[in-house]
């Protein structure tokens, strides 16, 4: 089942971005997208389980190139994945470089000459 926009969600993702306007900063990556006080425990469980990291240690593996980020411009964005805040800075085990999934697209595309249906 869909979770429909409530009221209680509306505030979550209003101070979430209220927080993001005053504190602006966290201490590495510059951007607070998120934090334990603005999402739900099932949203911080969601985290938990990708091993989601506020700023990556793993070199050229960030949201900022992994193909489940979406944003419209720079600076905070969204992961495909559950539809919450995410730091471009972020990293987690589910990170897929951008460039893999273009290519997979491609290859199945019916003009590619990719597998085709019998």
């Amino acid at each position: 089942m869909i979770n429909p926009v409530n009221r209680r969600r509306v505030m979550q993702i209003s101070m979430a971005g209220a927080a993001m306007a005053a504190a602006g900063c966290s201490k590495e990556s510059g951007l607070t997208c998120a934090t334990s006080k603005t999402l739900t425990t099932g949203e911080l469980a969601a985290r938990n389980g990708r091993q989601y990291v506020e700023n990556s240690k793993t070199p050229n593996k960030s949201c900022a190139n992994c193909t489940f980020f979406q944003t419209i411009g720079e600076g905070c964005g969204t992961c495909a994945i559950d539809s919450l805040p995410a730091n471009p800075a972020v990293f987690c085990i589910s990170w897929a470089a951008k460039e893999a999934s273009l290519k997979i697209k491609q290859n199945n595309s019916p003009n590619s000459g990719g597998s085709e249906n019998v």
